[in-house]
């Protein structure tokens, strides 16, 4: 590429004659394209356009069985160029639309390319939104599961307390209730032996009063049948 720039066209032909034949001894197809192309730009600066059309159209035949559109482009500039130094403005016109069709295919591919790894990034992000929104739906069902657990819990825990409480207050009731029903029991056994000993002692009154009254009259009316020695035997029988 110096030797070229530098006006140095037959070194820089042995030069690429010589890689020319390293190349084909490699069997180096890519690299052979390559050197066909740099050996016809060569030529036409030394305005051996046969040649260069020659080696032109081998890089062409290569470059089109490698899929090599970018080197088909540069090669057909070149060969537009020989042709319109030729003055055969046809085969330049040619040439330059062959050349500006492979353009236009590598513009649109790589328009493709980019709207395909665009549509691939979208995707990616996209699938990646998904994959957020499904961890973000399981997170919040998961807190859901859990917040409905604990409520459950605490309101069997609260349900089992308040069982607790309303047995321990029936079980107070019912203490309450044999209490009350002792102390009735009790205050009626008392009252009922009250009543006994009310009923034995107005018995007891009624009986020896009366007892005590006949005594009296019947003693009354045997005193005055009988005959004391004195008033002292009278005083100690009134007594």
């Amino acid at each position: 590429g110096s030797l070229l720039l530098q006006g140095k066209y037959a070194e820089a032909a042995q030069y690429l004659q010589r890689a020319l034949d390293i190349r084909k001894d490699l069997k180096d197809s890519f690299a052979l394209a390559i050197n066909y192309s740099d050996l016809g730009t060569l030529y036409d600066s030394m305005r051996r356009y046969p040649e260069a059309i020659a080696y032109l159209d081998s890089s062409n035949t290569i470059a089109l069985l490698l899929q090599y559109p970018q080197l088909r482009s540069h090669n057909y500039r070149v060969l537009s160029a020989i042709a319109r130094k030729q003055n055969n403005y046809r085969a330049a016109y040619d040439y330059y639309i062959q050349g500006d069709i492979i353009n236009d295919t590598i513009f649109n591919n790589e328009k493709l390319a980019q709207v395909d790894e665009l549509n691939a990034r979208y995707q990616a992000e996209k699938k990646e939104q998904q994959i957020k929104l499904q961890q973000l739906e399981i997170s919040r069902r998961n807190y859901l599961i859990i917040a409905i657990a604990i409520v459950f819990f605490m309101a069997v825990a609260l349900a089992s307390s308040s069982y607790r409480r309303y047995k321990v207050k029936q079980q107070q009731r019912l203490q309450q209730a044999i209490i009350h029903q002792q102390q009735l029991a009790t205050q009626a056994v008392l009252e009922a032996e009250e009543n006994e000993r009310q009923r034995i002692g107005q018995d007891l009154h009624d009986g020896v009063g009366q007892m005590m009254s006949a005594v009296k009259i019947n003693l009354s009316t045997f005193r005055d049948g009988l005959l004391f020695a004195d008033e002292q035997q009278r005083s100690r029988y009134d007594n």
